[in-house]
């Protein structure tokens, strides 16, 4: 009996070492297959996971400004939890259910604390941007599946090819879930 990389096999078989995982893959290859499965749900439920996304965001900025002004008005910390707690689930609530007014709340907010810092004309900005981001979205509603399955492809194409993985292989299971994500997001009609 023969003992090679700690397995016995019977007779004089000798195997050559195993080489390490590290030398099969090329360097980064955690973030290039990271950056493909992150492709291929952008391609298949990008409308789904950008809904989730803009959910998020929003209940992270309400439950911010709820924990904020709670505890400038009220002076208690306990208060101040509640409210976070509260602004966090309408946040999530809203966010997800209101997606369209989401994204312009959220964009109109990011424009107005980019052009100014005081809080009143924040305001301002806000209350004015917002329709108008929403009727701009409502413009793109149709475009937006079209560019989350190519941003998604464009991801898998680029994780398979920097994972060197040969180029008509790459072709062929990005036009797979293109062809699956251009589907599934288009039956879906779930739309801003």
């Amino acid at each position: 009996m023969t003992s090679v990389n700690n397995i016995t096999l019977p007779g004089n078989i000798t195997t050559p070492p195993l080489p390490p995982l590290e030398t099969l893959l090329p360097p980064g290859a955690l973030s290039y297959i990271l950056l493909v499965l992150l492709g291929a749900l952008l391609a298949t439920w990008g409308l789904y996971f950008i809904r989730l996304v803009s959910s998020i965001v929003l209940a992270g900025i309400l439950g911010y400004f709820a924990w904020k002004y709670g505890y400038e008005v009220m002076g208690d910390t306990n208060i101040a939890i509640i409210l976070l707690i509260l602004g966090v689930i309408i946040g999530l609530y809203v966010g997800y259910l209101a997606f369209r007014f989401t994204v312009s709340a959220i964009l109109a907010y990011v424009i107005a604390r980019f052009l100014t810092q005081d809080i009143n004309q924040a305001l301002a900005l806000l209350c004015g941007f917002t329709p108008l981001i929403y009727i701009v979205t409502k413009l793109v509603r149709l475009v937006l599946p079209v560019i989350l399955t190519g941003s998604g492809l464009y991801m898998i194409y680029s994780g398979l090819s920097s994972l060197q993985i040969d180029i008509v292989m790459t072709l062929v299971i990005s036009g797979i879930m293109g062809a699956v994500g251009f589907y599934n997001q288009y039956r879906r009609r779930i739309y801003i």
